[in-house]
């Protein structure tokens, strides 16, 4: 029975110490989780405009991790529509013309690009409504009805249409979470040039740097 006794004492500092090692524990624990929250905080507060390298834009993490397939063919359709204005306007050589129609916006994509625009993939009626989307870089003038880029011809870097579609994701989502549903896109995944099919990769924020998922491209990769 002493023996019994003595083993009941010797046992009883252990339990008086795992609620200090639980509550330690849950500290540890509770900070760990804590850490992607600050991650995502300063990531969101970032100038687009003010990032020196897309491809790091904070510890290593690009500046399009939080893209959905929606952001990258819109940031395409970005690109080609600048290009295509802009070659338009060389080509034609007329200071008579403004620059291409709305109307005709589908013709010449399709003969210059070799494939067809179609914009009720984008989730909207007319060109000029899906125009409306990429407003930060082609607008139609209230006049004419013709395109009127909004980045310059001789721009120095692709990473600008990283930059206009990362602050139009932005703002897409303040306008959801304030309750405007037009905000909302309506684009369908399967049939749009250059994205993936749904679920053939994931859209979750990526931090390439920890993952190794990343390989840095070449230098010059971003200039015209």
């Amino acid at each position: 029975e002493g023996e019994e006794e003595e083993a009941v004492v010797e046992a009883t500092p252990a339990k008086e110490a795992e609620p200090e090692e639980a509550m330690d524990a849950a500290t540890e624990e509770s900070e760990e989780q804590a850490e992607p929250e600050e991650d995502t905080s300063a990531f969101d507060k970032l100038d687009v405009y003010g990032v020196d390298d897309v491809l790091d834009a904070l510890d290593g993490e690009p500046l399009f991790s939080r893209f959905g397939f929606e952001d990258w063919a819109l940031m395409s359709l970005r690109a080609e529509l600048h290009l295509l204005a802009h070659a338009f306007t060389r080509d034609v050589d007329d200071p008579d013309r403004g620059g291409m129609h709305v109307d005709l916006v589908g013709f010449y994509y399709q003969k210059y690009f070799k494939r067809p625009l179609n914009h009720k993939l984008y989730g909207v009626d007319t060109v000029e409504e899906l125009m409306v989307l990429l407003r930060d870089t082609i607008v139609v003038s209230r006049k004419d009805k013709v395109l009127e880029p909004q980045v310059p011809d001789d721009f120095e870097s692709q990473g600008i249409f990283i930059m206009l579609t990362e602050e139009a994701r932005r703002d897409r989502l303040r306008r959801v979470d304030l309750g405007d549903d037009t905000a909302k896109l309506r684009m369908q995944q399967a049939g749009i040039n250059g994205v993936a099919p749904l679920g053939s990769r994931s859209t979750a924020p990526v931090n390439p740097k920890a993952s190794g998922a990343w390989q840095q491209p070449k230098p010059g990769w971003n200039k015209w």
